[in-house]
């Protein structure tokens, strides 16, 4: 079963997918622009998902369950309806 993820949740796992290897908190926190309760929730409910990891004192890191997640999740991917040719121009 597919986990449902807040659109914060979303936010955070994208940004330490974009990150070379972590972001401190701190950074994380500044890229989304949050009241600080509102971003140490969404943070602390990932870690308990298993989705992130405090790799050192308030620095994160994806973990494969939170990479795999935004690999196979369309709403991380997006709808790429760009790619589908149209039935009358498809040969197969």
């Amino acid at each position: 079963m597919k986990p449902s993820l807040s659109q914060i949740e979303k936010n955070i796992l994208l940004i330490l997918f974009k990150s070379n290897n972590g972001l401190e908190a701190f950074t994380i926190f500044r890229r989304l622009n949050l009241p600080f309760s509102i971003f140490m929730k969404n943070i602390s409910l990932l870690e308990k998902r298993n989705f992130i990891k405090e790799t050192s004192e308030q620095f994160y890191k994806l973990t494969d369950k939170g990479q795999s997640i935004i690999s196979i999740s369309p709403s991380f991917t997006g709808d790429r309806n760009w790619e589908k040719i149209p039935e009358k121009y498809d040969s197969e």
